[in-house]
């Protein structure tokens, strides 16, 4: 059985504090590197998300990745599109995305190293290109016609990009090596139109052991959340956005090796918005006035549904005021008991009621309707 313990991170996608260790990894490292040299990887109590429980913070990883990237060197790097694999991993890529926004719109490519993946879309007909990225000389060696800025994620980036906005920002690989999730993506959006799109790609761990290399080859220092579809969804969630699309990927990067991917695209959450629309359009229904005149005329009346919606309406509205006789609902399970301090009836006790009867439901006022036709009911029928 696994041991749980109180983290030293808590989960960046919920926050808990802790969690169940599935392994413990060691490293040797070089004397300047300022990263840990253990870590435990561990599941998440609250969430499940998998992540590694280092003992640092992301001003170390900043540091990490301005003094120490492997993404500078042409040769053994990602990112350029300099080597066959590399090269169709982002046309593929590209391909995806040119399929999610028109050739003049603006995108930015967040942690680019050589620009690589712009490279591809310029080849496709974009032309407003932007790339940031923590390494310098990556930025130094991109092509002019990308505008390329060095920073990173948890900088000012309104004033990096002078306040220019975007209509697709990429993060391919890069979520996996970020401490702080959550603060990343809040300054990500800060750069996005309101319309605009957010596309994550990241290592897809729940194929990790469909993809086997070789020992622990997956937990490194440099990746420190391992997503699957589920967890990168509830971290998007978490911000404010939306799954739109999701593609599982297999990325070829060598004659022999394969690597599980899966990426997704977000969009920023419209549900408060919409929410608040429906309150909205709720309070401005004018249904209710047709009890007007039966309130003010002090008639004694039935009301049938016994349900939510008439607990709401006695609750909140003038329904509240009218003189209730009592209620009728087909739900034998509410038959003999009281609401509103009035008896709860079968239907059957309108054949002895000359009152108006009030039909309170909200799914099955039609049903209603047709039951009091055929029980030639022909008291005055409001419905709600």
């Amino acid at each position: 059985m696994n041991k749980k313990k109180e983290l030293s991170r808590a989960c960046p996608v919920c926050g808990c504090g802790y969690g169940e260790i599935i392994h413990h990894m060691d490293f040797v490292l070089e004397p300047e590197n300022p990263l840990p040299t253990s870590y435990d990887v561990v599941k998440c109590t609250d969430c499940s998300f998998l992540f590694a429980d280092v003992d640092a913070d992301q001003a170390k990883y900043d540091l990490y990745y301005e003094l120490l990237s492997k993404y500078e060197d042409k040769n053994t790097a990602s990112g350029y599109g300099d080597t066959e694999y590399d090269k169709k991993r982002l046309s593929v890529t590209a391909d995806f995305i040119s399929g999610l926004l028109s050739r003049e719109k603006a995108i930015l490519d967040i942690g680019s190293g050589g620009g690589g993946l712009l490279k591809e879309l310029k080849e496709k007909g974009y032309s407003d290109l932007n790339a940031l990225e923590p390494a310098s000389k990556c930025v130094h060696e991109m092509p002019s016609y990308i505008n390329g800025k060095s920073g990173s994620l948890f900088d000012d980036l309104m004033q990096i990009f002078e306040g220019k906005k975007f209509d697709l920002i990429i993060l391919s690989h890069v979520a996996e090596h970020i401490y702080d999730l959550k603060g990343a993506l809040k300054n990500v959006i800060s750069l996005l139109k309101a319309d605009g799109k957010i596309y994550i790609e990241v290592p897809d761990a729940s194929r990790y052991a469909n993809f086997y290399k070789v020992p622990f080859y997956y937990f490194d220092v440099e990746h420190i959340n391992h997503f699957d579809r589920n967890s990168l969804d509830h971290l998007a969630l978490s911000v404010g956005l939306a799954s739109n699309e999701v593609v599982e990927k297999i990325i070829e990067v060598s004659g022999t090796d394969l690597y599980p991917a899966v990426g997704m695209v977000f969009i920023r959450s419209n549900a408060g918005y919409e929410l608040k629309k429906y309150v909205a359009k709720s309070l401005l229904d004018t249904r209710l006035e047709s009890l007007k005149n039966i309130i003010d005329s002090q008639l004694n009346i039935a009301i049938w549904g016994a349900g939510n919606y008439t607990k709401r309406l006695l609750a909140s509205s003038m329904l509240g005021e009218a003189k209730i006789s009592f209620f009728v609902d087909s739900d034998s399970g509410k038959q003999g008991k009281s609401l509103f301090g009035r008896p709860v009836f079968g239907p059957n006790v309108l054949c002895e009621f000359s009152g108006p009867v009030v039909v309170a439901s909200a799914l099955f006022a039609s049903e209603i309707l047709e039951q009091i036709k055929k029980m030639k009911i022909d008291n005055q029928v409001i419905v709600l």
